[in-house]
Order: structure tokens, then C-alpha cells, then sequence
């Protein structure tokens, strides 16, 4: 495929901000740290309950450090999506008008203040998910492809494209 696709979108907070959830929370550390917090907890829990009591009724005491791991996680969500939306904001290249152009070899990125060339074999990986293409420069971060934004057969193209590039990707089939 020599044809060169050329994708014009304006990225907003909302989008790069989810994009950049989505990004955080799949991430193995973040998964292990949940379960194995979570699990220390409801064992000390229930190893509490048993030594307490012999008759294994739960008592309003035995919930508290379950609303405890609740409070701290929403805690820790809120403080995590306000730090991504700081990091987003203050970097204003985030939400210049681009333009993305791809072609066989490389994809160019460019705003009104950046141009940016990436080769297609320096990237990590290409996958798709309901609402993006997510175009991982390296494993933690993406370039985020909006699928409603694309117009007429774009899709198709760049998926007809993703497809013939020799790089690891995960496409809906």
C-alpha cells in the first residue's frame, strides 16, 4: 500500500484523558497491586473474624476495613485522573489541531507548533479497542486514533494499512 492516509482531528481533555485510563489500568503493576491489597485486607478480615469469634457473624466492626479499601481506592482514582488531566493540560501540544499522516513506512504527527516522523518498526505495537486505534510508541504510551472521527472509508484504510505493517497488533477482525 504506497497511498498515504491523512487523518485531521483536534484531540480533547475528555478523550486523551480516558485514553490515558485505559492505558494506566491495564497495566500488569496496577492489577497486582489491587488484588494483592485487596486480598491482605479481606484475610486479615476474616482471620480477625475467626479468632474474635467462634460462631463466624460478622459484626459492623468486620466491615470497616472493607469501606476503608473503597474509600482509599475512589481516593486514589480521583487523585490519579486529576493528575492526568494536569499532565495533559500542560503540555498544549496535546490539543493543537493535528494532522496524522500514514504511509507504509512512518506516521507523521503534526500541530501547529510540532512535527513529529515516527518509523512504524521503532513503534511497540498497534491495537484496536471499541473506540481507538491505539498506536503504542513504547509500552506506556499511545498515540490515540479516534475510530467516530474517521471519515468515509479511513477505517478500512487503516486497518488495510495496520494489517501489512510488520509490527506486533491486535485488530478486531
Amino acid at each position: 500500500m504506497e497511498k498515504e492516509i491523512i487523518i485531521e482531528y483536534k484531540p480533547n481533555l475528555d478523550t486523551l484523558v480516558k485514553v490515558s485510563k485505559h492505558l494506566l489500568f491495564r497495566m500488569g503493576f496496577v492489577k497486582w497491586i489491587m488484588f494483592i491489597f485487596c486480598f491482605v485486607v479481606i484475610q486479615n478480615a476474616v482471620l480477625s473474624n475467626t479468632q474474635s469469634e467462634t460462631n463466624l457473624e460478622w459484626n459492623f466492626l468486620d466491615l470497616i476495613p472493607f469501606g476503608l479499601i473503597i474509600i482509599i481506592w475512589i481516593a486514589v482514582y480521583f487523585l490519579t485522573i486529576s493528575s492526568i488531566k494536569k499532565n495533559v493540560l500542560k503540555n498544549k501540544k496535546n490539543l493543537e489541531l493535528q494532522k496524522i499522516t500514514f504511509n507504509r513506512d512512518t506516521f507523521t504527527q503534526e500541530g501547529e507548533s510540532f512535527k513529529m516522523v515516527n518509523l512504524w518498526k521503532e513503534s511497540f505495537q498497534i491495537k484496536e479497542t471499541d473506540k481507538w486505534f491505539l498506536i503504542y510508541l513504547n509500552k506506556t504510551s499511545a498515540l490515540p486514533i479516534i475510530k467516530e472521527d474517521l471519515k468515509e472509508n479511513q477505517y478500512n484504510e487503516l486497518k488495510q494499512l495496520f494489517n501489512s505493517i510488520d509490527i506486533k497488533k491486535s485488530l478486531k477482525s
